[in-house]
């Protein structure tokens, strides 16, 4: 079985876009619904736009503007 790498949910009619959003993330160690990672995504001025899901921290960082702490 082939475990999906992302799963995006943009609202409002926007649209995603590599590179352009910031985003938050939260680790979850035992795969909620699939996804190790989950998070918000925000636009330039930290309104929410959408939100995320992932299993690959490396997708996460090639895709938004994130900081890691």
């Amino acid at each position: 079985m082939v475990q999906k790498k992302y799963a995006i949910d943009m609202w409002n009619d926007n649209r995603f876009k590599s590179g352009k959003y910031h985003a938050d993330a939260f680790f979850y160690p035992h795969g909620s619904a699939g996804f190790c990672y989950r998070g918000n995504i925000y636009n330039d001025t930290g309104v929410i736009v959408g939100d995320y899901a992932s299993n690959c921290s490396m997708w996460i960082d090639n895709n938004f503007k994130i900081v890691w702490r």
